[in-house]
């Protein structure tokens, strides 16, 4: 039975036209969407998944402890601190108080012990992403081809669907790896979230901080307190172009020796035998070209997530109000994790700020970004 002029004008004026499909569709799928025609295409640049300083954070002997208890009920604690909902025990040092002056007595009288330990506050955070169930059909239904494999995104023969998933897990643990390293309590920008990171245990005025306008006079001020601190897992972290600073200055001599208690093996210095953990994520001031390195034990500080950076809790909802509005309904998908980096004692945290840039770099264009990536795909 053929089809009437109005039933035909209806079906029409309900039809999604190309255009319109890519309108509905999410943003990925209008990069790929076959509906244009568009050439093959390849990432511009490397997808920025590497996060050194955070994996070193995660796996120091302090955060072990960390983790190891986290699954009781007595290190965990809900907060009267405004801002703050949940606490977790910091593991705790024993000391001893110092002799009190019985000078006029024959017999010493020994000093009690004291623990240091207290809680850090814990921070959750979360990635949120919601498509029209119309949309979750079509990307649940569409299949990567051959010219739309992007090597860490996608690959053939995926839905569209699977894709997002894991371009979210990519984003919330980029997301998550910048607050880790840069956050504070009281700060937010369109990277980070308020979050008890690595650079506010840094800000702490107990850490000591060095002048590094001259670098080797730094290390060797740095290199007193090493020789009495006895620390066994530290490390020195720093961004890459203040590493290339070092990398010019620590040099043999005309007898070939290298400066007292450097060492450098191939490409790799090592100062007092602690070795040096190259990070984007340490800042680098390029408009007054200058660095911080920071001197990190593993011993004392670590970072703390609930769940794995890669594999975070995840909760999907379906939004059914029926109006054509929001496309009779909307599909979100939340990640969510939290932690802390926590720290015991602040004498074995250094920071040697304003250490150059070596001139050399500083007039290479487009240097800072990417230098200091602030997107998961650079484009520069």
């Amino acid at each position: 039975m053929p089809i009437s002029n109005d039933r035909l004008q209806m079906l029409e004026a309900r039809a999604v036209s190309p255009d319109e499909l890519m309108k509905l569709s999410t943003n990925f799928i209008e990069i790929i969407s076959d509906c244009e025609g568009i050439e093959d295409f390849t990432v511009r640049n490397a997808l920025e998944t590497y996060y050194p300083l955070v994996n070193w954070l995660l796996n120091t002997p302090f955060a072990r402890t960390m983790r190891a208890r986290s699954t009781d009920p007595q290190k965990f604690h809900q907060s009267a601190t405004e801002g703050v909902e949940w606490e977790m025990d910091i593991p705790g040092t024993v000391y001893t108080l110092e002799p009190t002056n019985n000078s006029a007595d024959c017999c010493w009288t020994m000093p009690d012990f004291a623990k240091c330990a207290g809680q850090v506050p814990l921070f959750m955070l979360c990635l949120k992403d919601c498509d029209k169930i119309f949309d979750q059909m079509i990307m649940e239904r569409l299949r990567i081809n051959e010219r739309t494999d992007l090597a860490g995104i996608a690959r053939t023969g995926e839905s569209v669907d699977a894709v997002n998933e894991r371009i979210r897990k990519l984003w919330f643990a980029f997301y998550l790896a910048h607050t880790a390293i840069l956050g504070t309590s009281k700060t937010s920008d369109n990277i980070t979230k308020p979050f008890h990171g690595l650079l506010e245990v840094l800000q702490n005025t107990a850490v000591i901080s060095i002048s590094g306008t001259n670098p080797l006079a730094a290390f060797d001020s740095i290199g007193c307190r090493l020789d009495v601190l006895g620390i066994e897992s530290g490390v020195f972290a720093l961004n890459p172009l203040i590493y290339g600073t070092l990398k010019r200055l620590v040099v043999p001599n005309e007898n070939g020796q290298y400066p007292a208690d450097w060492r450098r093996d191939g490409d790799n210095l090592y100062f007092k035998g602690f070795g040096f953990l190259e990070d984007k994520l340490v800042p680098v001031d390029m408009t007054n070209a200058t660095g911080d390195i920071w001197f990190i034990d593993g011993g004392s500080t670590g970072l703390f997530f609930g769940y794995n950076l890669n594999d975070p809790y995840e909760i999907r909802n379906d939004f059914t109000e029926q109006t054509l509005e929001n496309g009779c309904g909307q599909v979100c998908t939340y990640l969510y994790n939290f932690g802390t980096v926590a720290n015991n004692n602040a004498n074995r945290l250094m920071v040697i700020s304003d250490v150059p840039v070596s001139s050399a770099c500083t007039d290479i264009a487009d240097l800072a970004a990417l230098i200091n990536p602030t997107t998961l795909i650079p484009a520069v």
